[in-house]
């Protein structure tokens, strides 16, 4: 691995961004809890990658190389110790030729409006200056607005912004801890982590963003805010399970059914919804549950369909 760093940037390691491969170039998960040690070109340790704990390596000057070890350190003994080299190059900033911000998708800004509408302008239009008339209504009639989700940084609706930098000839720079300032066109309808990592929704719009280093603007972004709430909106089937059932014997698809909301956010709780299967003959399936039972050897579809009329299917094998 070689990357060319901005000089006054780097390169940050962390457990997610890290992906091990046998010798084959194949992904490889280690079943057991693992680290990897990071080893300067002395064999000096300047730190360990594992869940918790990330390491961040200063760029050198530029056009200036330097060389690294990463060990992967197998608590249980799978791996005997494999080591990747790692060298960084830097690069001056006057030699990125390109920014690209990846792109953050629509955004969660809270709750949506209290649905009096119309009835709380037309009723309350001759009111004096200087009067919530909304809340005097609601208060009047018994009705209670829906509280406004407040985002912030560690909402689990935040989206990392992640900066690229390109050289003249199309190659990536690594710009980890790059961003040194970010703006918005609406201060009011989103907002920023304290370090640019993460913006987070506010209220409802579009707004366009720009990310700075220095004094250089690297890029503009238009964002949307939503207002909407949560709701089911994308299926995903576990893809390692194995959809075979026996005949006689029992299988539970709902715990392989992990489902997002309109904004990439997985729905933890239970999502109400019914279970079916297309060829009856061959399988049952408890419509609350998901357990299907095999009867005769076949391949049929399973679905999950929601009270919201979404739905979510799967090919299920039966066999002898």
């Amino acid at each position: 691995m070689h990357w060319k760093t901005a000089e006054d940037a780097g390169l940050l390691l962390t457990h997610e961004n890290m992906t091990i491969l046998d010798q084959y170039g194949r992904g490889y998960e280690l079943e057991n809890p693992y680290y990897v040690e990071v080893k300067d070109s002395d064999g000096n340790s300047i730190g360990q990658v594992d869940e918790n704990t990330d390491v961040f390596i200063p760029s050198p000057k530029a056009e200036k190389t330097k060389s690294y070890s990463l060990v992967i350190h197998d608590p249980d003994g799978v791996l005997e110790d494999a080591t990747t080299a790692l060298y960084l190059t830097g690069v001056e900033t006057e030699e990125i030729a390109a920014y690209r911000l990846d792109t953050v998708g629509r955004l969660y800004g809270g709750s949506g409006s209290s649905g009096l509408g119309g009835l709380a302008g037309g009723a309350t239009g001759g009111l004096g200056a200087g009067f919530d008339t909304q809340s005097l209504l609601q208060s009047f009639l018994g009705i209670q607005a829906p509280e406004t989700e407040a985002q912030d940084e560690n909402s689990d609706y935040a989206k990392e912004l992640v900066l690229r930098g390109y050289l003249s000839d199309g190659k990536e720079v690594a710009l980890d801890r790059f961003i040194t300032y970010a703006t918005a066109s609406d201060s009011g309808m989103v907002g920023f982590s304290d370090n640019y990592e993460k913006i987070f929704g506010q209220s409802a719009g579009t707004a366009t963003i720009g990310l700075w280093h220095q004094l250089t603007r690297a890029v503009y972004l238009d964002v949307t805010v939503s207002s909407e709430a949560p709701s089911p909106e994308e299926f995903v089937f576990e893809e390692e399970f194995d959809y075979v059932v026996r005949v006689g014997t029992s299988l539970d698809l709902a715990e392989t059914l992990s489902i997002n909301d309109q904004y990439g956010v997985e729905i933890t709780e239970e999502v109400a919804g019914q279970w079916f299967v297309d060829k009856r003959e061959l399988a049952t399936i408890n419509r609350d549950t998901g357990r299907v039972r095999g009867k005769k050897a076949g391949t049929l579809t399973i679905g999950f369909i929601t009270e919201e009329g979404k739905l979510a299917t799967h090919t299920l094998l039966v066999v002898e």
